[in-house]
């Protein structure tokens, strides 16, 4: 799907004459102060209803806790605890709007444009908050990678590719990844994950966990499923069966884990 994307996405580029004489690269993307406002007050309004439903859906229990265990009981039970629908799509925008905000603050501060610069990293933070909810802490790594890749395409798309990158974003880019790793348990532990294991344990099972799941993959010989068992596109396939009727379409999510001397 991301190929596909991207395929399409170049094959306009090259054809656009617009996208080929425009000058897009050296102006700034300028916001108005009170749309900032605006929506960084609504980032906060939704983050309070999450947590408020979340600590409600778990019986009261207190934020770190009700956050692991609204996701424990949707992922290893039948009982569903989901927020309203109002509240999930306002929790969407907010996530998904860390990836603009992350491009607009790396792009304004390529071309020195500090302006307002303080709201969007405000409006920044406030979209990880917000995926911090999920209990889960694939978004926003997927986040802070994705902003790094930005930084670095821009950087060489304005600087140039064959000047040498400063040495204090180097290092800087380098430190934000180490923290991330050093905090990879702690963060679990905010969003109610305790986990006894020290930190040395817990990093190696994440990072070797790849490798026997392929390991187990390839023992097995059953390559390949049907479309109505994939589980790789199983929200667009879901999606594609409840539009058009197609009950056969229609199934779980079903990603058993696996445990290797007590790992």
């Amino acid at each position: 799907m991301f190929l596909f994307i991207s395929l399409m996405v170049q094959a306009f580029w090259k054809k656009s004459k617009i996208l080929q004489t425009a000058n897009v690269l050296l102006k700034p993307i300028k916001i108005e102060k009170w749309k900032l406002i605006g929506f960084a007050g609504l980032q906060v309004i939704t983050i309070l209803l999450v947590c408020i439903n979340l600590i409600d859906l778990s019986g009261g229990k207190p934020l770190s806790e009700a956050i692991g265990y609204v996701r424990t009981t949707n992922l290893f039970t039948d009982e569903n605890l989901s927020l309203p629908r109002i509240l999930r799509e306002m929790k969407c925008v907010c996530t998904i709007s860390g990836y603009i905000w992350g491009y607009i603050f790396i792009y304004n501060s390529l071309l020195k444009y500090k302006k307002n610069i303080v709201l969007i990293i405000c409006n920044f933070l406030l979209s990880m908050g917000c995926m911090l909810t999920d209990g889960a802490r694939t978004n926003l790594i997927q986040l802070i990678v994705a902003t790094l890749v930005m930084w670095y395409i821009l950087n060489g798309r304005i600087k140039g590719w064959r000047k040498k990158t400063n040495m204090k974003y180097a290092i800087f880019c380098v430190a934000a990844l180490m923290a991330l790793v050093f905090g990879f348990q702690g963060l679990g532990n905010l969003m109610g994950r305790e986990s006894v294991r020290t930190a040395g344990e817990y990093i190696a099972i994440y990072m070797s966990a790849e490798l026997k799941n392929l390991d187990s993959f390839v023992r097995t010989g059953d390559f390949g499923a049907p479309i109505e068992k994939w589980q790789t596109l199983i929200y667009v396939v879901n999606y594609i069966g409840n539009r058009f009727g197609i009950s056969s379409l229609v199934h779980e999510l079903d990603t058993p884990f696996l445990y290797v001397l007590f790992f």
